[in-house]
């Protein structure tokens, strides 16, 4: 689906992007990054440290780790597309798969939209290195409440 964006789809999908990378103070420890969001797609790259490592023997990323972008990534992606900052999502379910040894090294996650209901959203993700796109460490598929409407508490729409 690809639509000419109003300012304001716009202003919401940023915000959008800034409140999940800013506001999260999980998203800021780890330093994840939301690099990209478009209709119905999100990219988000988590930059490699060694407090990351889960297995310091195999030198493999912390499955947490990986769980947790694959979780925000699908959220984004489902709250993105909703393109209003007066909504907000929740993890209902979330499905992740480890396929390889995740590298140390920066990863990306891709996040697409399968559907976006009245009050549910489902995406599917992807983790792989940023330096080789085929190889992928893991996938997920996540299943978002949509909630809409929700009142700031100064009425501003433009606030998160």
């Amino acid at each position: 689906m690809t639509q000419l964006l109003t300012d304001e789809q716009r202003q919401a999908m940023e915000k959008v992007q800034e409140f999940m990378q800013e506001y999260i103070p999980f998203n800021k420890f780890i330093g994840l990054e939301i690099t990209e969001i478009q209709e119905e797609r999100a990219f988000l790259r988590l930059p490699f440290k060694e407090e990351l490592v889960g297995d310091p023997q195999r030198r493999a990323l912390h499955g947490g780790v990986l769980a947790s972008v694959l979780d925000v990534g699908g959220g984004t992606v489902c709250w993105a597309a909703m393109m209003d900052v007066n909504t907000r999502v929740s993890t209902v379910d979330l499905r992740v798969d480890y396929l390889r040894r995740g590298l140390c090294e920066d990863v990306i996650c891709e996040a697409k939209l399968i559907r976006l209901g009245r009050s549910v959203g489902v995406a599917r993700m992807e983790i792989f290195p940023e330096s080789d796109p085929e190889y992928v460490i893991a996938t997920g598929q996540g299943v978002y409440n949509l909630v809409r409407d929700v009142p700031t508490p100064d009425s501003d729409s433009t606030s998160v």
